[in-house]
């Protein structure tokens, strides 16, 4: 018998063929069948989109929650019907019960990217970028794209293209958009609109942090919490990062990236075998890594957009190391200074490079009190963070108003 065999990368071609031809058949069925509905209902503009949901959020993960749970709370006030999509069977939203918000799995990869593709709403909120890079396209009949940081961090830090074919874009602080209008020039894109509306999952977390107590240990407690991929903190300095910090006698937390568990499995198993649970080690992974981040005195860490969780909303000293960060796969490639959120580092945390480490207690213990890293972490408090306290509504105002007008304008159509 002859086996048929695929490689990967034909299968992903065959696919994204198939489904084109699938998307192009059903959009001349579904606009024949509107013109029809027209016909015959008298041009009622509402029950022809009668199905159109106002509201879609697509998250890829369910470690997304916490950035769309307070979106949802404020949404669900409002009265405003929407849809959460996500891709995790067990993703924290089913565990809230809503009136006017229904959370729905729609599988993963080509399951999702299809239902995805077909999808009919005014506006879609999601924090994954790439749309219109991959197999993720945006649909014929679906008004709006918006696109909302998931962390205070830098767009040129997105896979190339990340952004791009989104049509608004909320921003978390004052040191994104002058970046992102450079690369609009120079890939000759319309602009877009850009939003001041800050992270409203800062502001939970925030109110959270000032109402709760942390454990803490009898000796300093250092969290590492990297990024992942080429550039991490793993993959730069990883054996002799963790055989230092157990030489420091200090309580150690690693917490990985929750995307190094499926990008660089390998990695992660070798050095969980090399240095397993002890009395002084902890390996993390829970979904929410408040506790971590509460429990910890100080962080080592990459480029990790966690570094900002860190400093601006527990205000803790972070040591840092970008040894060899390559920005060939990112938007920052096209600019030719670093981002802001990268020059800011400096101000605010400590940098190692790997001749370094022999001394890491001493370069932790001065860490621990530096007052000039207190100042530039202020510094960031105070740049990267727009409304403070008010994201969430924010958000949700430009939501509302920009439903109503899209209605509007539609009944005027039709």
């Amino acid at each position: 018998m002859v086996l048929l065999y695929i490689d990967p990368g034909t299968g992903s071609m065959l696919f994204s063929v198939l489904l084109g031809i699938f998307m192009a058949v059903f959009f001349a069925l579904r606009k024949v069948w509107i013109r029809v509905k027209a016909l015959f209902l008298g041009g009622k503009a509402e029950k022809i989109s009668k199905d159109k949901i106002p509201v879609v959020i697509f998250t890829d993960s369910k470690r997304y929650w916490t950035i769309f749970h307070p979106i949802c709370d404020e949404l669900e006030r409002r009265g405003i019907r929407t849809e959460y999509w996500t891709e995790s069977e067990d993703d924290p939203a089913f565990d809230f019960q809503y009136d006017h918000i229904t959370a729905r799995y729609i599988g993963n990869l080509n399951k999702a990217i299809t239902k995805l593709n077909i999808m009919n709403a005014y506006i879609c909120l999601s924090t994954t970028p790439g749309l219109e890079v991959y197999q993720w396209k945006r649909s014929k009949y679906t008004d709006e794209y918006i696109h909302i940081w998931h962390s205070a961090s830098s767009g040129l830090l997105y896979r190339m293209f990340g952004t791009d074919w989104y049509d608004v874009l909320m921003l978390p602080g004052d040191f994104i958009e002058e970046n992102l209008r450079k690369l609009e020039k120079m890939r000759h894109m319309p602009p877009k609109l850009m939003l001041k509306t800050g992270l409203p999952y800062f502001d939970v977390m925030d109110q959270e942090v000032r109402s709760r107590t942390f454990e803490r240990a009898d000796v300093t407690t250092v969290l590492v919490a990297p990024t992942w991929g080429v550039n991490s903190l793993f993959n730069q300095l990883g054996d002799e990062l963790i055989d230092r910090l157990i030489e420091t006698g200090y309580n150690i937390i690693i917490r990985p990236h929750p995307q190094s568990y499926t990008a660089e499995a390998d990695l992660i198993d070798r050095l969980k075998k090399k240095y397993p649970e002890n009395e002084n080690l902890h390996w993390n992974s829970d979904n929410d890594n408040l506790n971590v981040l509460g429990s910890s005195d100080i962080m080592i860490s990459d480029h990790s957009a966690v570094v900002y969780d860190y400093t601006i909303i527990f205000d803790k000293p972070v040591i840092y190391s970008l040894v060899e960060f390559n920005k060939d796969p990112y938007d920052a490639w096209w600019i030719e200074e670093d981002p802001k959120i990268v020059t800011i580092l400096p101000e605010m945390a400590v940098e190692i490079k790997q001749k370094d480490l022999p001394n890491l207690k001493s370069i932790i213990d001065s860490a621990l009190t530096d007052t000039e890293k207190a100042k530039g972490r202020a510094y960031a408090r105070e740049h990267f963070w727009y409304n403070h306290g008010q994201g969430a509504e924010k958000c949700v105002d430009y939501i509302e108003n920009r439903i109503n007008e899209l209605i509007e304008s539609q009944e005027k159509v039709v």
